[in-house]
């Protein structure tokens, strides 16, 4: 339970990350850390909810205090980023739920061969 709380707490801020890496440094990989870390590291969906609520609040604020509105970059989100940065949030949740799936059905198919 400490294990998916501290998972949580670091990955509260990775979608602001994902977002200013892609922004400076036109970097994508950051997007794929911060789809796939928590399905890897959560194994309970309750700590993927608690993560999704916990990266929107987060990221929502980092995003609004250290993102400049440019017109541009994040077209047509930029005026409103937190729409960008929730839709974002529930895209990885999703992404993480199908991880969490995947593992579950992995370990019942090894379980069941032994």
């Amino acid at each position: 339970m400490l294990r998916q709380l501290i998972v949580c707490l670091i990955y509260s801020p990775m979608i602001f990350f994902s977002m200013y890496s892609d922004y400076w440094y036109h970097n994508i990989f950051v997007y794929f850390i911060a789809a796939v870390f928590p399905g890897l590291f959560i194994q309970q969906k309750r700590y993927i909810l608690i993560s999704f609520l916990m990266s929107c609040v987060v990221s929502s604020l980092l995003v609004k205090m250290y993102i400049p509105p440019t017109d541009t970059f994040f077209y047509p989100f930029d005026n409103i980023r937190t729409v960008l940065v929730v839709g974002e949030s529930m895209f990885f949740a999703g992404i993480q739920f199908v991880i969490l799936l995947a593992i579950r059905k992995v370990k019942e198919l090894y379980k069941s061969r032994r």
